[in-house]
């Protein structure tokens, strides 16, 4: 069986891996794992999630390599937010096309990691992007809300795909849900990954061009092992 294991930015990454990405790369013959990325530790208590610092990124994705010599690695962060330090991040700032800068990005990531099995991936613009894929299947957990969901869903409309919507500070993906839908904020990492496991895969790669290509390099290690 071919193992990959997946570095994840936080809990609702963390969670959507477990409940949607295993199931079904499993049917395709595929074992994944996913784990917060390390932030820190003290006095034995170790601290997951957040990557707010490259250097952090790097030494637990490294560490993971070492632990794990058999198996492929890849990641799961999001481009809004993305650590100042990391790596490529100056020569991109005023690259207007998100597939341009983000395919950039990706490859001097690899660069920086330098490491045979490993398959760079961060997500245009954040994990939400996920969920505008089809927002009416907001209501699956939101069933109060339709109205909103039919604002998100026209919203969307207005793009070339989700994954196209504004990554600024007040215009990235979870900022527009949550205006629309405020429950949202504290109630992504359960509510995200359900509405992403009812849009289902196929769904999401269908709207998401970038996200369709990580899980077929995923599947594509099939050809090479």
């Amino acid at each position: 069986m071919i193992r990959v294991n997946i570095v994840v930015e936080g809990q609702t990454e963390e969670v959507f891996v477990g409940q949607t990405l295993v199931p079904y790369f499993a049917n395709k013959g595929i074992i994944v794992n996913a784990r917060r990325v390390k932030t820190g530790s003290k006095r034995g208590e170790i601290f997951k999630g957040g990557g707010d610092n490259y250097e952090k990124i790097r030494n637990d994705i490294i560490r993971w390599t070492k632990e794990d010599k058999d198996a492929w690695i890849t990641t799961m962060f999001d481009l809004y937010g993305i650590p100042k330090n990391f790596p490529g991040i100056g020569e991109v700032s005023t690259q207007p096309d998100p597939y341009v800068k983000i395919a950039n990005l990706e490859r001097a990531f690899e660069d920086d990691i330098a490491y045979h099995k490993f398959i760079p991936y961060i997500q245009l613009h954040e994990f939400e992007s996920v969920l505008l894929s089809e927002p009416m299947k907001m209501m699956e957990y939101f069933i109060e809300d339709r109205e909103a969901c039919e604002r998100l869903d026209n919203l969307v409309s207005g793009f070339d795909s989700p994954e196209h919507i504004n990554q600024s500070a007040y215009n990235a993906p979870s900022k527009r849900i949550i205006r629309e839908i405020p429950a949202y904020e504290k109630l992504k990492s359960t509510a995200g990954p359900l509405i992403a496991d009812a849009i289902g895969i196929d769904v999401i790669m269908r709207k998401c061009r970038h996200f369709s290509d990580w899980i077929n390099k995923i599947c594509g290690i099939r050809d090479i092992e």
